[in-house]
């Protein structure tokens, strides 16, 4: 019979850090097994994770591990989507400022800086916590300069294809 003292939340972070230490879940671009590749979007940096986002996310963590037992070379970033109205209504509330009063280049930096030291961390360690197994070393963030070019880039390439 199982004792009912177990602290799960212990063992769980004992084996949290385990995986990460051992990088069990990176992604080896030299490596000679077939690539599988999880390219979707990220969840919205809403202020914090509930139940939808870890029922929706878990299904494709179902099919990255599952993978993985079949020795693919799973590619599996983690990322952040904090570029859009939910961000800027996130930093609106948690700042208390309004961005149409602060300007666009004034709210930007107060919404980078808002997310990077206050937000993200949290965040993140929110979906390490139910133990998603994202190579946590290639981590994106959609208002990152280098993401907001590939987007607009295919915007563009979307609208001289007539696809508007």
């Amino acid at each position: 019979m199982a004792k009912n003292n177990i602290d799960f939340k212990k063992i769980e972070e004992r084996w949290r850090k385990f995986w990460e230490k051992e990088e069990i879940y990176k992604f080896n671009p030299k490596s000679k097994k077939p690539i599988y590749s999880i390219d979707t979007p990220p969840p919205t940096v809403s202020g914090r994770m509930h139940i939808g986002h870890a029922f929706s996310y878990s299904q494709q963590d179902f099919i990255a591990r599952f993978r993985r037992m079949f020795d693919s070379n799973v590619f599996y970033p983690f990322g952040t989507d904090d570029n859009g109205l939910a961000t800027i209504r996130l930093i609106e509330k948690e700042k208390k400022v309004k961005a149409f009063n602060l300007g666009r280049e004034k709210f930007v930096k107060l919404a980078l800086e808002t997310l990077k030291k206050e937000l993200r961390l949290e965040y993140i360690a929110d979906w390490k916590n139910i133990g998603m197994s994202c190579d946590w070393n290639i981590f994106y963030t959609t208002i990152d300069s280098h993401c907001r070019k590939i987007t607009q880039r295919s915007f563009i390439e979307l609208y001289k294809k007539g696809r508007e």
